[in-house]
This record gives C-alpha cells, sequence and structure tokens, in this order.
C-alpha cells in the first residue's frame, strides 16, 4: 500500500470525513529495535504487541499460547499448513526462525513475577543460550516474525530495515 495515495475523503453527506484507516489495527517496528537482553520487563496490556522496538517479544511469546483457542493465529501464515500442524504461536516462531537461521530455536522463561528471558538452543549447544550471548541477529528478526504471525487481519505491518543486523543469507531468507 503506497501511504502517499491514501486520502482523508468527505463523506456523502460531507458532514463526516471518511478515514482509510478506521477499523485498521497498525503494527509498527523500529530501525532500532531492542537488541539481545537477559532479561525483558513484563507488563499489563490487553492488545498483543511487541513494541515499537520489540521490547514486548518474550511477554507475547510468554503469554500468547497460554489464552489459546481465545487467541487464534491465521493458517495462511502459518510456515507450513498441513492437517497435522501445530497452531500454537512459539510452535510457528520456531519454524520461521529454523528457516531463516539453520537448527536454531527460541525458547521463553518467566522470571520472577515481572521479567521474562528469552533463550537461544542450537542443535550444536547441549544447552539453551542467552540471547546476549549470540548477537543481534536473532533478536531483531524475533519481533518481525512474531508480529508478522499475530497482527490482526487486514492490518498494517511497517517494518524500518527489516535486514538489519543480519547476515546476507538471514537477509534473503527473511
Amino acid at each position: 500500500v503506497n501511504l502517499s495515495e491514501l486520502r482523508l475523503e468527505a463523506s456523502p453527506s460531507k458532514d463526516t470525513i471518511v478515514d482509510p484507516f478506521e477499523d485498521t489495527f497498525l503494527y509498527y517496528l523500529c530501525a532500532e529495535r531492542m537488541g539481545p537482553r537477559h532479561i525483558q520487563d513484563l507488563k499489563h496490556s490487553g492488545f498483543d504487541f511487541c513494541g515499537f522496538s520489540g521490547e514486548y517479544t518474550g511477554q507475547v511469546l510468554l503469554n500468547f499460547d497460554a489464552a489459546l483457542p481465545a487467541k487464534k493465529l491465521f493458517e495462511e501464515r502459518f510456515f507450513e499448513t498441513k492437517p497435522d500442524t501445530v497452531k500454537t504461536l512459539l510452535f510457528q516462531v520456531n519454524r520461521w526462525i529454523n528457516q531463516i537461521f539453520p537448527e536454531v530455536s527460541v525458547s521463553v522463561e518467566k522470571v520472577g513475577k515481572v521479567n521474562c528471558q528469552i533463550l537461544v538452543n542450537n542443535s550444536k549447544s547441549s544447552r539453551p543460550i542467552a540471547a546476549p550471548n549470540i548477537g543481534f541477529g536473532i533478536s531483531y528478526c524475533l519481533p518481525i516474525i512474531v508480529t508478522g504471525l499475530i497482527a490482526a487481519k487486514d492490518s498494517f505491518f511497517i517494518i524500518e530495515n527489516p535486514e538489519a543486523h543480519l547476515h546476507p543469507q538471514a537477509q534473503s531468507r527473511l
């Protein structure tokens, strides 16, 4: 969608203005996304959103699947749509992560009452690795994948510099 072509127009009654964004969700990830952190804060929100910098990605991963089946993922966004496909957010995130970063998956753990930690699992490592110990690529890509999977139908999703901090091979896979 070319945003410069969208215009506010007067309705036929000329008493109101027609807004092309009315009832439309907008998801936005800025270029300076939050890099790897040992912990992320948990905030209460009734709206699943990774934050403008990806700061709530851990929270979304931690809480989204707990609310199933109340929350639904759109199957057309699944990595694959076989009849036996697991329909949880974390499973689908890991399928997409593994496509971009082979042999890698992520998990999230609650730390105390108000924090969580994103862990990276690699097939070559015997235990999960804290996100700050692996670089920026996965941390920058994770909110893109999560938001892409949870975004409301017919919403706008704007990503500044989706390729930031990614190896060229991961950029082409994204």
